[in-house]
C-alpha cells in the first residue's frame, strides 16, 4: 500500500512539472507570457519531492537548495523556477540581501523567456522593497497587462496608492466593473472608498447586500450604518427585508426594533408589529409593548404583556413589573376588575400605591379611588391596607384632615404588619409629623431596627441635611451597636459640610465595632488620607478592606490615593490597574487616575483621565480641580 501511495504521489509531481509549467520564445516587454516548457527527470523528480518536504516542514533554506538542485536537472521548467522564487521571497524576511539576489534570478528568467505571472509579482515587490518603486509599478503594470483580473486592477491601485506619485481612481473604478458578482473584491473596494468617498461605499455596499442577499453582506453594511450613525438607513434596509418576506435572522430584527426605540419612532414599530405577532422571542414583545404603552395604545400594551405573561424565560421578579405595568395599563383603561385582580398579585405596599397614584409628565391618573378600593377589599384586599390607600387619596386630593384622621385611626390598630407601618411613618413625614412617625416605628418588632435610622436616612433623601444628622446623631447616641448605615450615612454628611473632625470621630467609633466591615474601614482609611498625615495608621486599615473586598474599585481607590499622597506613584498606579481596565465612572476616581499619570510624567494618560473627569462631571470640586491640572499640562506643551 505504501510503495502504491509513493507512485501516486510520483505521478501527480510528474503532471504537475509537465502541466503546470509555463515558457514563451517572445521578448519579455509583449503582453503575452510564454508558452509551456520543461523537460521533467528523474532527478529533477527527486530534488523537488525532496525539497517540498522541506518546504512543508518550515526549513525554506534546504528546500531552496533542493528546488535549485532541481532546477538544474530541468533548466527550462517554469514551476521549479517559481517556487526557487518564493523561497528566496521568504528567506528575505529575514535577510532582507535576499531581495536583490530575488531580482537578479527573476530579471534572468525574464531574459531567457522563463518566467509566469508569479514571476514578475515576486520582481514587482522585491522592487518595492529594495526602494525601487517606478520599477516595481512597472512590473505590476505589465502583470495586469497580462492578466486584466479585478483583483489585479485592485491590486495595482493599492501599489499606486502606496508607491506612486499620484493616485488613479480608474483602476478601482476598473477592479468594481470587473468584480460585481464578487463578493470579496466589493467589500475590498468598498473598504477603500470608505475613506475617500463614503457615499460610494455605502452604495456598493448596498449593491452587495441586495445582490448576494447573505449573512455576510447584511452584517457589512449595516456594520457601515453604525459606523455613520445613520439609524434610519438600518431600519429602512431591515424593514425592506421584512416588507418582502424575506427571513431575517433574529440579530436583525432586534436591531430594528431597538434602534427605532432608540429614535422614539413608536408608531413605527408598531405598524410593524404584523411582522413580529407570531415571533416568540421575549425581548422583541417588551420593545414593542413599551412602545404601544408609551404611545398611549393601551389596547395593543394589554395585548402584549399577557404574551410577556407566557413566556417561559420570565423571572419571577419580571413577573412583580408586569403586574405592576398591567394593573396601571387596566386602570388607564378604566377596567378597575382587572386592575384589582394585577395590583393583588403585588406584595409590596410601596408599588401598589405608586400604580394607583401614578402620575407622569403626560398623565394625571384621574380614576375614582374609593371606588377601585371597594372593589379592592371585595376581592379579598387587606382591609387596613386599604384604609391606608383611602387615606393617601385624601392627602392626594388636598383633603389632609381627612387623611390625617384615618392614618391616625390605622396607626393604632397595626401591629403586625412592618411594611404597612414603613409605609404611614413614611408618610407622616412627608407631612411634618414627626412624633408621629416615631411612635409608629417604635411597633415594629425586629430588634436591629433603628427608628431614628429610618427617619435620619428621610431627610438624608429628602436634602434636609440638618434633620439627617440630628435623628442619626440620635441612633449613635442611644444605641450600643449602631448599624453601619448609620455611620456611613452621618459621616457622609459631616463630610458634605467639611466638617472632618466630626466624620473622623464618628468613624473612628465605626472601626472599633466594625473591625472586619471592608466600607467602614475603607471610609475611615481614606478620611485619614484626606484630612489628616495619619498614612500609617490609614494603610493599616485600608489594606485591610481591600484584603476584604480585593474588586472594589473604591477600595481600590483609596489605597491608590494613599500611596499617592506618599509619593509612591508606581505603586499608587498598581492598585488602579483593575479601575482602569474595567473603565472608570467617577470624577473622583479619573481625576485621581490623571494625577498619579501627572506624577510619573505621562502626559498624555493623564490628559485623557483629566478630561474624563471633566466629562463625567459628578463631583463639581474634582471637575473643576482637573480644569486647572489641565491648564497646567498645556502650559507644559507649549514650552
Amino acid at each position: 500500500m505504501r510503495k502504491f501511495i509513493v507512485i501516486q504521489v510520483v505521478i501527480i509531481i510528474v503532471a504537475s512539472l509537465i502541466f503546470g509549467c509555463s515558457s514563451g520564445s517572445r521578448l519579455p516587454d509583449t503582453k503575452t507570457l510564454p508558452q509551456d516548457k520543461g523537460n521533467p527527470n528523474s532527478n529533477s523528480i527527486h530534488f523537488y519531492t525532496m525539497g517540498e518536504i522541506a518546504y512543508n516542514q518550515d526549513d525554506i533554506l534546504t528546500a531552496y537548495g533542493l528546488f535549485r538542485q532541481a532546477d538544474l536537472a530541468d533548466p527550462q521548467n517554469i514551476s521549479i523556477k517559481e517556487r526557487i522564487l518564493e523561497t528566496l521571497w521568504i528567506l528575505a524576511i529575514d535577510d532582507e540581501t535576499r531581495y536583490d539576489e530575488l531580482i537578479a534570478l527573476a530579471e534572468n528568467h525574464i531574459s531567457r523567456n522563463l518566467y509566469s505571472l508569479n514571476t514578475l509579482r515576486y520582481l514587482g515587490l522585491s522592487y518595492f522593497q529594495v526602494g525601487k518603486n517606478k520599477e516595481g509599478l512597472r512590473t505590476m503594470k505589465w502583470v495586469l497587462d497580462l492578466d486584466p483580473t479585478p483583483y489585479n486592477y485592485y491590486d495595482y491601485f493599492l501599489y499606486l496608492l502606496r508607491y506612486g506619485d499620484t493616485v488613479d481612481f480608474s483602476y478601482l473604478e476598473k477592479a468594481l466593473e470587473k468584480g460585481k458578482n464578487n463578493p470579496n473584491i466589493l467589500y475590498a473596494i468598498a473598504q477603500i472608498y470608505e475613506y475617500h468617498n463614503p457615499f460610494k461605499s455605502k452604495e456598493i455596499l448596498e449593491y452587495a447586500a441586495q445582490t448576494f442577499k447573505d449573512e455576510e453582506s447584511y452584517d457589512r453594511l449595516i456594520y457601515f450604518y453604525n459606523r455613520y450613525f445613520d439609524w434610519y438607513g438600518i431600519v429602512d434596509f431591515i424593514e425592506s427585508l421584512l416588507d418582502e418576506g424575506k427571513p431575517v435572522e433574529k440579530e436583525y430584527k432586534g436591531t430594528f426594533l431597538e434602534t427605532l426605540f432608540f429614535l422614539d419612532d413608536y408608531d413605527r414599530i408598531i405598524a410593524n408589529y404584523e411582522h413580529f405577532k407570531d415571533d416568540p422571542e421575549t425581548e422583541f414583545i417588551q420593545i414593542i409593548y413599551l412602545a404601544a404603552y408609551l404611545s398611549e395604545n393601551y389596547e395593543l400594551a394589554s395585548e402584549l404583556i399577557q404574551k410577556l405573561f407566557q413566556a417561559s424565560d420570565y423571572e419571577l421578579q419580571d413577573k412583580e413589573l408586569l403586574y405592576s405595568s398591567l394593573a396601571t395599563l387596566y386602570l388607564l383603561l378604566n377596567d378597575f376588575d382587572n386592575a384589582a385582580e394585577q395590583l393583588m398579585n403585588i406584595d409590596d405596599i410601596r408599588t401598589q400605591k405608586s400604580i394607583l397614584f401614578y402620575e407622569s409628565e403626560d398623565h394625571i391618573l384621574d380614576i375614582d379611588v374609593e371606588e377601585f378600593i371597594k372593589i379592592l377589599v371585595s376581592k379579598g384586599y387587606d382591609q387596613d391596607r386599604a384604609t391606608y390607600l383611602l387615606a393617601l387619596s385624601y392627602f392626594n386630593n388636598s383633603e389632609s384632615d381627612e387623611g390625617l384622621g384615618l392614618l391616625n385611626k390605622l396607626s393604632e390598630v397595626v401591629n403586625d404588619d412592618d411594611d404597612l407601618l414603613f409605609n404611614i411613618a413614611y408618610t407622616y413625614l412627608e407631612h411634618d409629623l414627626n412624633q408621629s412617625a416615631v411612635e409608629v416605628l417604635n411597633k415594629v418588632e425586629d430588634p436591629e431596627f433603628e427608628p431614628y435610622t429610618f427617619i435620619g436616612s428621610f431627610y438624608y433623601v429628602s436634602g434636609v441635611d440638618s434633620l439627617a444628622i440630628n435623628y442619626l446623631t440620635l441612633t449613635i447616641e442611644e444605641h450600643d451597636n449602631p448599624s453601619t448605615e448609620a455611620f456611613l450615612t452621618l459621616a457622609s454628611l459631616y463630610n458634605k459640610r467639611k466638617d472632618h473632625d466630626k466624620e473622623l470621630r464618628i468613624m473612628e467609633r465605626a472601626v472599633v465595632l466594625y473591625p472586619e466591615e471592608p466600607l467602614i474601614l475603607n471610609w475611615f482609611g481614606y478620611s485619614l488620607v484626606m484630612h489628616t498625615t495619619r498614612y500609617g495608621e490609614a494603610e493599616e486599615y485600608l489594606l485591610k478592606a481591600i484584603s476584604l473586598e480585593p474588586e472594589n474599585h473604591y477600595i481600590q481607590d483609596s489605597v491608590a490615593w494613599l500611596y499617592y499622597q506618599t509619593e509612591d506613584y508606581e505603586k499608587a498606579l498598581a492598585y488602579m490597574q483593575g479601575i482602569i481596565y474595567n473603565g472608570v465612572d467617577s470624577s473622583v476616581i479619573a481625576y485621581h487616575i490623571g494625577m498619579i499619570y501627572y506624577k510619573l510624567s505621562e502626559k498624555e494618560d493623564a490628559k485623557y483621565y483629566l478630561l474624563q473627569a471633566i466629562e463625567i462631571d459628578d463631583d463639581d470640586d474634582y471637575r473643576n480641580k482637573a480644569e486647572e491640572i489641565l491648564k497646567e499640562l498645556e502650559a507644559l506643551y507649549e514650552q
